[in-house]
């Protein structure tokens, strides 16, 4: 059954290849030639659509299945949460010039959660180490010098204060988490996504609270003024930018 339900998708692949061959076969002088190339746009970019859609069903089920893995997590799956990222990294104490233990680093699209894998009734569960909330947070390479003698690390600067899960004690401003990771280039894939996701959570509380002012100036103004049309027509621009803005982020997923 499930080949059945399968069977209408991977065809549309097969269509794409088999009439954009036979546009590409065509001579211009040919009378269906003009119709032959229209197909052949639409049909990749409906495969395209199909692939992104695909995608973003399998991160989903992705993301699903390590929240089910979490244990004592404090928050919980999101719609709009998609995977970005995850790997091995170690935390790096600079005053000691000290490497932690290892730990699952998770890179979703709003926050960086790092997690240690055990084995629990034959199953793998994650427990929930810590996450940082990655809203005008700061990303950046630090040499073997600025890392204590230690290469390969990068640091990571959230601009939130909150609870310091591994003390449990309350901290006014937010601290630096020195991460080392294998190579450099693994360096430099963290840091090229996580610059992705910062910028692009900048992007959106941006066009927020651009929209959250031009409402409160909305509601200001007295009804059927120009003010207030103009404002209500701006806040309507506002909010197809961001849903593109949201619906554009996996254009940076990894799968």
């Amino acid at each position: 059954l499930l080949a059945l339900l399968q069977l209408p998708a991977s065809c549309i692949s097969r269509y794409a290849d088999t009439i954009s061959h036979l546009a590409d076969l065509t001579p211009p002088m040919h009378p269906d030639y003009t119709g032959l190339q229209k197909c052949k746009q639409w049909i990749i970019q409906f495969r395209q659509s199909m692939t992104e859609k695909m995608l973003d069903a399998q991160n989903v089920d992705k993301v699903l299945r390590l929240h089910e893995a979490f244990v004592d997590a404090p928050f919980t799956v999101r719609a709009e949460r998609r995977l970005i990222l995850q790997g091995n990294l170690c935390r790096v104490t600079l005053s000691s010039r000290s490497v932690g233990e290892e730990r699952k680093y998770i890179l979703f699209t709003d926050m960086l959660v790092y997690v240690k894998p055990m084995q629990q009734k034959g199953m793998t569960r994650l427990q929930y180490k810590g996450h940082i909330v990655l809203d005008r947070a700061k990303v950046r390479s630090l040499s073997k010098e600025e890392a204590g003698g230690i290469a390969h690390c990068f640091e990571l600067t959230p601009s939130h204060a909150g609870v310091d899960s591994l003390n449990t004690t309350f901290v006014s401003t937010a601290p630096s988490f020195v991460l080392y990771v294998g190579s450099d280039e693994e360096r430099k894939e963290w840091i090229s996504k996580l610059t992705d996701v910062i910028d692009n959570l900048d992007r959106l509380a941006m066009i927020k609270q651009a929209h959250a002012n031009r409402k409160r100036i909305q509601d200001l103004a007295p009804k059927g003024s120009a003010i207030a049309s103009v404002a209500a027509s701006v806040n309507s621009l506002s909010l197809d930018d961001s849903n593109k803005s949201s619906s554009s982020k996996e254009s940076f997923y990894t799968n």
